[in-house]
């Protein structure tokens, strides 16, 4: 997993042109997780390395959202779990913020 390209489900880019080469940074990405809840918090540690400053899943399963930030020397120092009703507010994309809640209404 250390050499891999993970495909994340949303990934916020960098503004710049990506046309011709495959993205190698992010401002955020989103994983949907629901039978691959286990796998998505591994690639935590790939997204923590490549210092992408906002990781979040989308946990189907408990009806929560993971929220990963500021990444420091390959681990995200702010980890935290959000009810269906919490909100994210995003850091890294200016006016993003958003509720498990108000997406799966």
């Amino acid at each position: 997993m250390e050499n891999s390209e993970p495909e994340p489900d949303i990934a916020i880019l960098i503004p710049g042109d990506n046309s011709q080469n495959h993205p190698n940074s992010a401002q955020l990405i989103i994983e949907i997780a629901n039978t691959s809840l286990s796998f998505d918090r591994k690639k935590a540690s790939i997204y923590a390395k490549g210092n992408v400053p906002e990781y979040v899943i989308i946990n189907l399963i408990d009806h929560k959202m993971e929220s990963y930030k500021s990444p420091k020397d390959g681990v995200y120092t702010e980890v935290r779990i959000l009810s269906r009703s919490e909100e994210f507010s995003s850091n890294s994309v200016q006016g993003l913020s958003f509720s498990l809640e108000s997406i799966l209404s």
